[in-house]
């Protein structure tokens, strides 16, 4: 039960610009605390994790793939991990992968991959340059609401990423689901023109 021998909750909510990103790829390898996850609950002073649940290839199903740009049922690298601050989830990720696109990297061994996704995209030579951004809202699911210990009644913030190289080749796309109250997102200076 909440107040009961685990915090469920964080103090303050962690503020999430989109700039967090920006130089995000020109830190190929860096180490740990150098990913934007990290740096971010870090500047909101708390203490940042990342528990990998799950790290597998498996065929895409047609909605992922449609979003991959590849057909479906190839190959793709399925990573499904919980972004903490302070020992308390905030975030649920999956992302999948081009498995032929990221064969032989961190990205289908089982841990943390260590300086940040885009970085590690650097390291094998496919730097991402642009991300398109998808964000709802609606309420948990019961794996949602168990993994975040989410108090009743608590909606979720989705966000559908999909991040791509120069050449305009899908690399990531990026499903998270937070929750609401636990971040917020900031898309600050956005060209108009």
């Amino acid at each position: 039960r909440p107040g009961r021998g685990a915090r469920t909750d964080i103090p303050t909510a962690i503020p999430l610009p989109l700039s967090r990103y920006r130089g995000a790829a020109l830190r190929p390898g860096g180490g740990w605390g150098s990913g934007p996850w990290e740096v971010a609950v870090r500047a909101a002073g708390m203490e940042p994790a990342v528990l990998m649940v799950d790290v597998h290839t498996e065929p895409a199903t047609t909605d992922v793939a449609g979003k991959l740009g590849i057909g479906a049922g190839e190959p793709v690298v399925y990573r499904h991990r919980h972004q903490l601050a302070d020992a308390v989830v905030v975030q649920v990720h999956e992302s999948w992968m081009p498995a032929g696109l990221v064969a032989g990297s961190r990205f289908t061994e089982p841990g943390v991959v260590v300086g940040g996704v885009y970085g590690e995209f650097t390291r094998i030579g496919r730097p991402p340059v642009s991300v398109s951004e998808t964000v709802g809202a609606r309420m948990p699911t019961k794996a949602e609401f168990t993994a975040m210990r989410l108090p009743l009644r608590t909606p979720v913030l989705t966000i559908e990423r999909v991040t791509r190289d120069a050449a305009g080749v899908v690399l990531e796309l990026l499903r998270v689901v937070s929750a609401a109250g636990r971040a917020t997102l900031s898309y600050e200076d956005l060209p108009l023109v």
